[in-house]
């Protein structure tokens, strides 16, 4: 089994109020099989992307696993999302799309 997951954030600091504000964040993670899917939090991640505010957001979720669609043979398949923070609920219909979508390539 893998999995990789990275999150990254990208800050600038306000030297006049000594304060750090976050503007990027972005998850990016790699599945193997569909052992490795099935024990993504996708709780926790949507509790990650909603406390971000005025920032923008990524979701990366990838398999590096040979796959056979309908199309034939696939060696490795992965699917974006971006957004903001101001449109959280848009963004998050997207990432439960990718989530569906994974979940229906790995029921067959």
């Amino acid at each position: 089994m893998l999995l990789l997951a990275v999150c990254l954030l990208s800050a600038q600091s306000n030297q006049t109020k000594n304060e750090v504000v976050f503007n990027n964040l972005a998850v990016d993670l790699t599945v193997k099989d569909k052992d490795d899917f099935d024990q993504i939090d996708f709780e926790a991640i949507n509790s990650l992307f909603q406390e971000s505010e005025g920032e923008n957001l990524s979701f990366k979720l990838a398999c590096n696993t040979p796959y056979e669609g309908d199309y034939g043979k696939i060696e490795s398949f992965s699917y974006s999302v971006v957004g903001t923070s101001e449109k959280m609920d848009l963004f998050l219909k997207k990432v439960d799309k990718v989530k569906k979508a994974f979940h229906t390539i790995y029921k067959n």
